[in-house]
């Protein structure tokens, strides 16, 4: 059998951009901590999904050529994927367009992947926090700390200026009371400013995502993995959570008649159960009870039940 060489043509911009996505959405699994985090290096928290909406559509969005000339100023070897893509998503440019991005998860009322209380500026494209119950607070904060031009010529239509922004530049999430509530009684000032609260850091969020995301792909995974399971019958439950010793486990599957969709769930998370299964099989080759349902199987690398926000 001869062996011949194919020679294969491509437009180079669509396979820079094919292989920049796979780095992100195959080795790094979008940001999801439950496709990376294991018991050795466990990621405790979640990304948010606009984010990921973000990342992935900066990359089918950007001008490649402009940023490979750019890059390549300060760096004018080979070029490393891995490296370049941190080096995208921390620039000034992938940071506004986070910002147009979030304004319009937000637009839509998806208020889950954000603080449970904060303020979005529409002119900025900036998100605070807020306390809660006291977004007032955090829109003075807004007033004084970015620039913009509402003071009139007398403090009446300064505050009626002040007033229309709050109304048609800022989403308010969470509990905010009344609109009434917040309509500008008086002029805000610096000197007024008692609390004041820094906006959400996108190009931080980046940089602790990947470090978080490089550790745990870069940990060996030491193989323990936390069971969780549930049998119901009539009269009676049997159910263990985040359990690490899986010798009893695979006997009381065995026993109920569940082998098989232990098996089954064993080989999709990576759990090496091989040979206690077979053992099992040989001991218990029919079930005990046969009025036992199934109701609950999970095999994790980690024993997180909750994904708080990474910020």
């Amino acid at each position: 059998m001869s062996n011949h060489n194919i020679a294969i043509e491509g437009n180079s911009e669509v396979i820079q951009r094919f292989i920049l996505k796979h780095e992100f959405q195959s080795y790094y699994k979008q940001f999801d901590a439950q496709a990376v985090s294991h018991d050795a290096a466990p990621i405790p928290t979640r990304t948010p999904i606009w984010l990921v909406i973000a990342i992935n559509e900066f990359l089918d969005k950007l001008n490649l050529p402009e940023f490979i000339d750019r890059y390549k100023e300060n760096n004018p070897d080979e070029i490393d994927v891995n490296v370049f893509l941190k080096y995208l998503l921390t620039t000034d440019t992938f940071v506004t367009f986070t910002g147009y991005q979030l304004e319009q998860y937000l637009s839509g009322d998806n208020h889950h992947d954000v603080w449970p209380n904060c303020v979005f500026d529409k002119t900025t494209k900036l998100l605070f926090p807020s306390q809660y119950g006291n977004h007032r607070s955090t829109i003075e904060t807004i007033f004084v700390t970015t620039p913009r031009v509402m003071r009139a010529d007398n403090e009446e239509q300064t505050i009626q200026n002040q007033n229309d922004f709050i109304m048609n530049q800022l989403i308010l999430i969470g509990n905010k009371g009344t609109t009434d509530y917040y309509q500008a009684k008086y002029e805000v000032r610096p000197k007024e400013l008692t609390v004041s609260q820094e906006p959400l850091d996108i190009t931080a969020m980046i940089l602790e995502r990947f470090a978080t995301f490089d550790h745990a792909l870069n940990t060996p995974d030491n193989g323990i993995r936390y069971i969780s399971y549930c049998f119901q019958s009539e009269h009676d439950v049997i159910a263990e959570t985040n359990q690490t010793d899986i010798a009893p486990i695979v006997k009381r599957f065995a026993q109920l008649g569940f082998l098989d969709e232990f098996e089954a769930v064993a080989a999709s998370s990576g759990l090496d159960a091989v040979d206690l299964i077979s053992s099992a099989r040989l001991f218990w080759p029919d079930a005990d009870y046969h009025n036992y349902e199934l109701t609950l199987l999970t095999i994790t690398t980690d024993n997180f039940t909750e994904y708080p926000l990474c910020f």
